[in-house]
């Protein structure tokens, strides 16, 4: 039996567009059938478009009757009127919507964009007995009825205040009144780090729903269009929404910025993050019409997602432990936990910190204001485990003796901002020269912790070696390791793209002997690793299994790092294969000769089995 399950999202236009004959059905029915697809959802309202209820009914008995799972859904957009832009009107008593820059999100302090919200939903629960609701349910509405109202919250915590409000009340309990057995799922977002500052609220609102899904669409990374969102988010998405809320149930991306690799690639990280079911966005022309070559790379990768998924099952992430808390507001980090990733970095998220101390920990400045950081960081150390630390954290934490003493920057060390770009490196007293200048902005001077990489800079007019990465050992037999690596700051969003990713995430372009550095101390801390290039992603497993994502356009050649693979080691997805040495293209991209490890052609995973 399959373990992952495809299901299908109609927008209400779609289904206006295609459902309103026969005909039309059919050929919806036959063009979701044809994918392996075993569920629908069937929108009721999007942008103001309210499908008729004849309609929504006509459409539910058509797949039904070909054994099709159905439910409805709703985007909570207004629609936009480009023609009100700059009136009167734009923020009249007759509009869902205030003075938005995105011109799409509802503004909830009126009253009858709740009321317009409630008859939607009331609609749709009349029909249908599951109902999710996709990711607009967010606000960044700034007009004279929302400022009387937030009174002295932030605008963060206003917004999520509301938005807990119309989850309760305006959307699950109308729903629940018109259908009390329904099934409500509150989809969010991939844009994980901007969630707080729109209104959604990840510690309370999954109380209010029976389910969550999450958005896994990270598209092209390397245009600005949608932010540059690295494939390694999808993981992390799911991952740490999985760990956060107990009813975490699936993820769902879409074709837009993809090419066959890159669309695929989205569903292997969704099931390498833990999502079993995919729903795809949407059912379209240029989904099943103009760009049919998506879902044909899909549909033949399915076996392999599927062989994916039964291996897995039973089988929990492990690596390096990180602490994300519900609605952080990081400062120099966000998105960090995707560039990472791409280095390689096996994430394994959570909203907490864990009881137990863990083998090696990540601490980035999503918990730098955490008032027991120090302690939680010696208890690790304590133990005889590992904290990596990013830069930020001992930035803003300067005064915090203990911590900068745990990381051997005690006395006169610092991290301090900074703010310049080098291509030239030194690993082991070797100078490495990268293919172009990388961006920095942190100047570390450590006390006692060993550099064991550094990148040129200039400080105080005279050129200087910077740490990028330090370990500082404790006879405890635990070690920190700070990592001069950033993120995104809230000065870098754009006002066209103030939600993903907004620049490019440079530590990806990191000479492969600095990125190996990092890979090195990973596998001494949590007793296995590879040792690749940037952007081969690294995703080992309880049960002894482990996978590599090769997001390059180049073979490269994964080697392990210590224990080397087992005899009887084996690749079970078919389309990567270990070898007892390098051949010479792969040699060339990192693998010595005679060593024996994992050929990965571009784009491709390899599940390896030492069982």
């Amino acid at each position: 039996m399959s373990t992952v399950k495809l299901s299908v999202y109609i927008t209400a236009q779609g289904v206006i567009r295609n459902g309103a004959t026969p005909e039309g059905r059919k050929r919806l029915v036959d063009d979701i059938r044809g994918i392996g697809a075993k569920k629908v959802f069937i929108e009721v309202w999007r942008g103001a478009t309210q499908t008729p209820s004849e309609t929504l009914r006509v459409v539910r008995d058509a797949f039904v009757a070909a054994g099709i799972e159905v439910a409805t859904g709703l985007m909570p957009v207004r629609g936009r009127d480009v023609a009100l832009e700059g009136t009167a009107q734009w923020d009249s008593d007759a509009a869902l919507g205030g003075n938005s820059r995105w011109g799409a999100d509802i503004c909830y302090s009126r009253p009858w964009s709740r009321e317009a919200l409630a008859k939607a939903i009331t609609a749709g629960a009349e029909l249908f007995d599951e109902f999710i609701i996709d990711d607009a349910l967010c606000t960044q509405c700034t007009c004279p009825r929302c400022r009387a109202a937030r009174g002295e919250r932030s605008w963060g915590q206003f917004r999520r205040d509301v938005l807990v409000d119309v989850c309760r009340e305006t959307i699950v309990a109308t729903a629940r009144k018109a259908n009390p057995k329904i099934k409500m799922i509150l989809k969010y977002p991939q844009w994980y780090d901007r969630l707080p500052v729109f209104g959604y609220d990840t510690a309370r609102q999954p109380t209010e729903f029976n389910a969550t899904w999450i958005g896994t669409e990270t598209r092209d990374p390397f245009t600005p269009d949608f932010g540059y969102v690295p494939q390694y988010e999808a993981c992390f998405n799911v991952r740490w929404h999985k760990a956060a809320e107990p009813n975490l149930e699936g993820a769902w991306f879409d074709y837009i910025e993809c090419d066959p690799m890159i669309y695929v690639e989205q569903a292997y990280q969704s099931v390498l993050g833990g999502a079993r079911n995919l729903t795809l966005f949407c059912y379209s022309e240029p989904l099943f019409g103009t760009n049919d070559y998506l879902l044909a790379a899909l549909k033949a990768h399915m076996p392999r997602l599927e062989a994916l998924a039964a291996r897995l099952d039973g089988q929990e992430p492990i690596g390096l432990v990180t602490v994300r808390p519900h609605n952080p507001a990081p400062q120099e980090d966000g998105y960090i936990f995707d560039g990472l990733g791409m280095l390689g970095f096996p994430l394994v998220p959570r909203a907490d910190w864990p009881k137990t101390p863990p083998k090696a920990l990540l601490v980035t400045d999503h918990v730098a204001a955490d008032p027991n950081l120090a302690a939680q960081v010696a208890k690790v150390v304590n133990a005889g485990g590992t904290v990596f630390m990013t830069a930020a954290v001992l930035a803003q934490n300067d005064d915090n003796a203990a911590l900068k003493g745990l990381a051997g920057f005690q006395d006169d060390g610092w991290s301090q901002p900074n703010s310049w770009e080098s291509a030239r490196f030194c690993v082991g007293g070797n100078d490495i020269v990268a293919a172009a200048p990388i961006p920095f902005r942190f100047d570390l001077r450590p006390s006692t912790a060993k550099v064991l990489a550094a990148v040129g800079g200039v400080a105080h007019h005279r050129t200087e070696w910077v740490p990028v990465v330090t370990r500082q050992e404790h006879s405890s037999g635990g070690a920190v390791v700070v990592l001069n690596v950033f993120g995104a700051a809230p000065r870098d969003f754009r006002m066209d793209e103030n939600l993903n990713v907004p620049l490019p995430l440079r530590m990806q372009e990191y000479p492969a002997e600095v990125v190996n550095v990092m890979q090195e101390e990973i596998a001494r801390a949590t007793g296995r690793g590879f040792r690749t290039p940037a952007r081969v992603g690294y995703y080992p497993f309880s049960g002894g299994d482990c996978a590599l994502e090769n997001f390059t356009d180049r073979t490269v050649f994964a080697v392990p790092i210590g224990d080397a693979l087992p005899a009887g080691a084996k690749e079970l997805l078919g389309m990567s294969r270990i070898t007892d040495r390098a051949d010479v293209e792969s040699a060339e991209h990192g693998g010595p000769a005679g060593v024996r490890g994992v050929r990965l052609p571009p784009h491709t995973v390899a599940l390896i089995s030492t069982r």
